[in-house]
C-alpha cells in the first residue's frame, strides 16, 4: 500500500510557500515605508533645506579625483542625485545635458551625484553621454542627499543652489525641462 503524500509532507512546497509569504510581508513593509517617505516629501515636510546655506561636501569623479562643491562657488548649481537603475533619473539626463549646454555660459553648472559605484556609472556613460560634472558616492552620496533635504530617499532629487550658495529650490522626483528653466533662469 502506498502512502498518500499531503502538501505538508512535501518539504519543498512548504519551504516555497513560506519563502513567498515572507517575501510578501517584507515587500509590503519596504514599499509602505518608501511610499510614506515619498508622500511626506511631496507634501513639503522636508523643505527645511530651502533658503539655507548649502552644506559642503567632496566626492570623487569618474577618475577618482575628489571634487568639493565649493569649486563651483559663484555659479548657479543644479545638484542632481541619480542612479543608473532609476528610470526617471535616466529620462532626466538628456534634459540636464541640454540645460548645461544652453545655460553653462551664463553661469549654470549641472552636477550629477551618482548613488552607484564607479563601475556601474562607467558602464552606463559608455552608451549614454553625460555633458556635465559627475560625482560618485554610493553611501556617501546618500548622506549628501540627506544633508540637502532629501531625508525621504527619493530619486531623482535635485537641489538648485543660487550664486550665493543658498538652496533656492528642491525637486523630488523627475524634473522636467519647463520646470527646471523656471527654477534656474531667475538665478542666472
Amino acid at each position: 500500500m502506498s502512502e498518500k503524500i499531503t502538501p505538508l509532507k512535501r518539504p519543498g512546497l512548504v519551504l516555497g510557500l513560506l519563502t513567498v509569504g515572507v517575501a510578501t510581508v517584507v515587500g509590503y513593509f519596504v514599499f509602505s515605508d518608501w511610499a510614506q517617505r515619498r508622500a511626506a516629501a511631496e507634501r513639503g515636510e522636508v523643505s527645511a533645506a530651502l533658503e539655507r546655506q548649502r552644506p559642503g561636501f567632496g566626492l570623487p569623479d569618474m577618475d577618482g579625483v575628489v571634487h568639493h562643491i565649493d569649486e563651483w562657488d559663484g555659479k548657479v548649481i543644479a545638484l542632481n542625485f541619480w542612479a543608473t537603475w532609476c528610470r526617471p533619473c535616466l529620462r532626466e539626463i538628456p534634459m540636464l545635458n541640454g540645460l548645461q549646454a544652453r545655460y553653462g555660459e551664463q553661469g549654470l553648472q549641472v552636477i550629477g551625484v551618482a548613488l552607484d559605484d564607479r563601475e556601474a556609472v562607467s558602464a552606463f556613460i559608455r552608451n549614454t553621454p553625460i555633458d556635465y560634472a559627475i560625482m560618485i558616492g554610493e553611501d556617501d552620496a546618500v548622506d549628501v542627499a540627506r544633508a540637502y533635504g532629501n531625508d525621504a530617499g527619493v530619486l531623482p532629487y535635485t537641489a538648485i543652489i543660487d550664486r550665493d550658495g543658498r538652496i533656492a529650490a528642491v525637486e523630488f522626483g523627475e524634473l522636467h525641462e519647463r520646470e527646471a528653466i523656471t527654477l534656474i533662469q531667475p538665478l542666472l
